[in-house]
């Protein structure tokens, strides 16, 4: 039983890192300003980098707090309803992450007040595991 909870903690712990990691990278500007001159977005595209770059700003604040009025000087309707569909799966993400978080904590915090350190044995061994079972897919 100890490996199996050891086992799903671990798993937790993975998947809160990847989860907050999408949210983190989503509402990182530098990132989309990253991507836009790699990819030279605005010779291909034929916009320009200040049109380019305010509407990245309006998705990245929208990401941050779902209000789809600074979406409405970029994107038509549809394009609007898509990034509320969006915004839906980013929210779910931070609820996931969050409780993932809080599980983990009250677990690890119980497990040290009765100094389960097999548990922190298990942990260490199956945080590997775990982080290759769910890069793998």
């Amino acid at each position: 039983m100890k490996k199996t909870f050891a086992f799903l903690i671990s798993l937790s712990i993975i998947l809160f890192v990847l989860l907050y990691s999408i949210d983190f990278m989503a509402k990182d500007i530098s990132y989309y300003n990253n991507f836009h001159n790699e990819y030279k977005i605005e010779e291909e595209s034929g916009l320009s980098k200040e049109w380019i770059e305010s509407a990245s700003n309006s998705l990245v604040e929208f990401i941050k707090n779902g209000d789809k009025e600074v979406l409405k000087h970029h994107f038509n309707k549809k394009e609007i309803s898509h990034m509320e569909d969006v915004y839906k799966l980013f929210k779910l993400d931070r609820v996931v992450y969050t409780s993932l978080f809080i599980i983990t904590l009250v677990v690890f915090l119980y497990k040290l007040l009765k100094n389960d350190f097999i548990f922190f044995k298990y942990i260490r061994k199956y945080i590997l595991i775990t982080y290759i079972t769910v890069i793998s897919f």
